[in-house]
C-alpha cells in the first residue's frame, strides 16, 4: 500500500506524552486511518504497541517500591534535566518540608484542597463568580457552587485563573521570598518549580503557568 506509515510515526504516536496538538490530532487520525486497510503497517503497529505495554508494566511494578520522595525526585531529573546540585536541594527539602498540601483542580473554574490538616485551615471557601466577576454565582449541574479561590484565617490564598495561571499568596513564615515551590502531579509524570516572590501586600507569591485540571500536591 502506498504512504505506508514509517517507524517514526507509529513510535510518536504510541510514545506520545506531551500535549494533545492539532499535528497530534493529525497523526493520530493517519496512523489509526492507515493500519485498517494495510496489514503491513498494522503488524509493525501492533509490535510496537505490545513492547511499549510490555514496558509500562515492567516500569509499574518497580515503581511501587519507590518511596514517595524517590518518585518526585525521578519525575524531577526526567522533566527538568535536572542538575545534580539541584536533585541533592530537593532531596533535603523533601525529608523536611517547610509545607506540604494536596491541591485538586478539577476545573479552570473550581479547586478544592480535600484532607488536608496541616499548617491552613481553608474553610471559608469563596464563590467563584462573586470574588472573580464571572456575572453571578458559577453553579455546577447538580448545584453546587463552584469555587476557584480557597482563603484561610490568616489571609492565605489559593486561586486558579481561566487561563489555567494557578496563583499561591501565602504567609512568607511558610513560603520565605528567595525559596522555591515545586507542583507535583498526583501520578509523578508532571512536576513544576518557581521562584517564592515577595507580594505588595506583603504576603509572598507563587505563580505556575498553563496548569491542567488533575490532583497535584505542592511542597515547599
Amino acid at each position: 500500500m502506498s504512504d505506508c506509515l514509517s517507524f517514526k510515526e507509529c513510535e510518536e504516536f504510541i510514545y506520545h506524552k506531551g500535549r494533545v496538538t492539532p499535528d497530534y490530532l493529525r497523526l493520530a487520525s493517519r496512523v489509526l486511518e492507515h493500519i485498517r486497510g494495510c496489514e503491513a503497517c498494522n503488524e509493525m503497529y501492533r509490535t510496537m504497541l505490545e513492547a511499549h505495554d510490555a514496558a509500562e508494566e515492567i516500569l509499574d511494578h518497580a515503581e511501587n517500591g519507590l518511596t514517595v520522595k524517590e518518585k518526585v525526585l525521578r519525575a524531577l531529573r526526567n522533566y527538568r534535566n535536572a542538575s545534580e546540585e539541584l536533585l541533592e536541594g530537593w532531596s533535603r527539602k523533601l525529608d523536611d518540608p517547610s509545607l506540604e498540601f494536596p491541591l485538586q483542580i478539577k476545573s479552570r473554574r473550581e479547586i478544592a484542597m480535600e484532607g488536608y490538616r496541616g499548617k491552613m485551615a481553608f474553610s471559608h471557601p469563596v464563590v467563584a463568580g462573586t470574588s472573580k466577576g464571572y456575572g453571578g454565582n458559577v453553579f455546577r449541574m447538580d448545584g453546587e457552587q463552584m469555587r476557584s479561590i480557597l482563603i484561610d484565617e490568616d489571609f492565605n490564598r489559593i486561586s486558579i485563573e481561566m487561563d489555567g495561571s494557578l496563583i499561591l499568596r501565602l504567609d512568607p513564615k511558610l513560603a520565605p521570598e528567595g525559596g522555591y515551590a515545586m507542583l507535583v502531579s498526583k501520578d509523578y509524570d508532571l512536576v513544576l518549580i518557581e521562584e517564592i516572590e515577595a507580594g505588595v501586600d506583603g504576603m509572598s507569591q507563587v505563580y505556575f503557568e498553563d496548569v491542567l485540571p488533575g490532583e497535584y500536591v505542592v511542597v515547599i
